[in-house]
């Protein structure tokens, strides 16, 4: 399998979860730390060299390499469990934001580069329970494919829809708020998006930590429709400022992506 950030973002939380349950303080387990050992080494080996193509690193990478790099060092000695788990979450956060960085860097290189096998794999998933969800993917992509429109709103709109409708029919608002723990947010009419990710991930019997990221990924897609908007109706010149707003898209396009893969359940 090609190795991708989102890739590495998985394999790294394996890890993390494995060391939140070793016994102790310190790890010692060879086996373990071996596994922290290769998955880093990959990164520096496959997906690493593909980052400096353009003859520079962004600041992301770079202080990446410094993490992954202290990971290694970590796994030659009986380092603490707390000091793993810093570590491998800063790197998860690092690689989601390369993530966004890697796929932006792909569509300015290439217009076909934007649609792959995953968003292949999220539209015929979507396709088979939520046909008019799957087009709305598929139609924000297209629009995402040009540079030059005068809007990037309906784009937007159509990638928060897709997952708005994926969450509603896979978490319906009556067995959101059955389930234990249930509490209905002030000012909110209905469950959230967050809580109807925990609903779905629950009855998958995924741990907290894995369930965290995706619920969050959902809340920045809800808030950066919010800014998004916010900042189109603030501005007096719209034609000067659509590079930006696409830009903007693009990353939420990545937080869409990075729910849906989780949510549906989709192994790539």
């Amino acid at each position: 399998m090609e190795l991708t950030p989102s890739s590495l973002i998985e394999a790294l939380d394996r890890a993390r979860a494995k060391i939140r349950k070793a016994p102790g303080k310190q790890i010692a387990n060879q086996a373990l730390k071996k596994e922290v050992r290769e998955t880093v080494e990959q990164y520096f080996q496959i997906l690493r060299p593909s980052l400096d193509g353009h003859g520079h690193l962004t600041e992301t990478a770079v202080e990446l390499d410094k993490v992954l790099k202290s990971l290694i060092e970590l796994t030659h000695k009986r380092g603490a469990k707390t000091t793993y788990i810093t570590k491998l979450t800063s790197a998860k956060k690092l690689l989601v934001a390369l993530d966004a960085e890697f796929m932006s860097r792909s569509t300015t290189e290439g217009t076909n580069s934007l649609y792959d096998t995953t968003d292949q794999l999220i539209v015929e998933t979507l396709d088979s329970i939520l046909p008019f969800a799957a087009k709305s993917y598929q139609q924000a992509l297209q629009d995402l494919q040009s540079s030059d429109r005068l809007s990037y709103r309906g784009p937007a709109t159509d990638m928060r829809e897709a997952l708005r409708e994926t969450l509603d029919y896979l978490a319906p608002d009556k067995d959101v708020k059955a389930m234990d723990g249930y509490k209905q947010v002030k000012d909110v009419s209905g469950p959230t998006m967050k809580q109807k990710v925990q609903y779905i991930l629950k009855l998958r019997e995924r741990s907290r930590a894995q369930i965290g990221p995706t619920a969050s990924a959902v809340e920045l897609v809800d808030e950066m429709i919010g800014q998004f908007v916010r900042s189109v109706y603030t501005r007096s010149n719209i034609s000067t400022h659509t590079p930006t707003d696409r830009d903007e898209v693009l990353r939420l396009r990545h937080y869409v992506r990075l729910a849906l893969i989780e949510i549906l359940a989709i192994r790539i």
